[in-house]
């Protein structure tokens, strides 16, 4: 290792606490058009929207793993009132998809309807609506839409019938989904970087002490979550016509248990030791630590701490 080090910036590198980045905002997708009639026992999905104004997306953005989380309707006047239940299903051929999702049976009448829901779906996901009687459509030119006659259970792959000039009155909210719980990160998940809660994420709190021994400077981290740390360390002086700088500390970050402490022995190289017995003990080096933290929830703490040390030398 060079005794010339470029300044060091911390950084905190571990594959499996890396901060997860931010996902997009929520997006809607859908038809926004008003309910005007009915198909009887039937499941419609919406296909395109094209005419319907405003335009929006018809199908789940591909942004990786989502979430339903809302769903709402528009319905003509003297329609109603209705069961209605949002669909969610995959297209696996020409005209074919499965079944992967449903919302609660709701009632809709007569103008705006809108519920909560949680149905998890992947990238290019169609919805759709299913009546147990009667199900929801509004006639668009340019509008297409899929129609499943029957029952048509979760999991099951049917074969649907192109209808144009006819779409499906349903706009849904789509969160995203980072940790793949099955829960809209915005609205139902109050930690979207652990799969395994949904409450608010654990508060990360660290605490560090410092020691300073002959050949090195011990610093000690201790994390109240499971964390990667890292402790790196800088220290130089001028030395005629160039300024001698000297990296300390390990380059690969350290995990540490929750509720645990890490000992971090950042070594002194030998020049910096020959500097210090050269220096009367009125005189110090002064090291520069930066102490960084990732937690498993994505939590970064990043804390800077100054080490003066004496010199051995004698007194001038």
């Amino acid at each position: 290792m060079s005794r010339r080090l470029r300044p060091i910036v911390l950084t905190v590198v571990a594959a499996a606490l890396l901060p997860v980045p931010a996902a997009e905002a929520f997006s809607e997708v859908g038809n926004p058009c008003v309910g005007d009639d009915t198909e009887v026992g039937a499941t419609m999905i919406a296909l395109t929207n094209q005419g319907s104004e405003p335009f929006m997306q018809p199908n789940v953005p591909p942004e990786g793993k989502s979430v339903i989380t809302r769903w709402r309707v528009l319905v003509g006047p003297g329609i109603g009132p209705l069961q209605q239940q949002l669909i969610a299903s995959h297209q696996v051929g020409e005209e074919e998809d499965i079944r992967v999702g449903e919302s609660a049976i709701e009632t809709v009448g007569a103008g705006s309807n809108e519920f909560a829901t949680r149905i998890p779906v992947s990238e290019y996901d169609h919805i759709g609506l299913r009546g147990p009687a009667e199900t929801l459509i509004c006639h668009r030119e340019m509008n297409v839409a899929g129609r499943v006659k029957g029952n048509w259970a979760t999991g099951e792959t049917r074969h649907f019938e192109v209808l144009v000039h006819v779409g499906v009155p349903v706009v849904a909210r789509v969160e995203p989904d980072r940790d793949g719980d099955g829960h809209g990160d915005e609205t139902q998940d109050g930690c979207p970087t652990s799969a395994a809660l949904q409450t608010p994420c654990p508060l990360l709190t660290v605490r560090t002490r410092r020691e300073v021994k002959p050949n090195a400077i011990l610093v000690r981290v201790t994390t109240s979550n499971e964390s990667a740390v890292q402790v790196l360390g800088r220290v130089g002086w001028q030395m005629k016509a160039r300024y001698r700088v000297f990296g300390l500390g390990e380059k690969t970050p350290r995990m540490i248990p929750a509720g645990g402490t890490g000992v971090f022995r950042l070594r002194l190289w030998p020049a910096v030791k020959r500097r210090l017995e050269q220096m009367p003990p009125r005189r110090s080096l002064r090291v520069k630590v930066a102490v960084g933290v990732t937690d498993a929830f994505g939590a970064v703490i990043r804390k800077r701490l100054l080490v003066r040390l004496p010199g051995g030398g004698e007194p001038r």
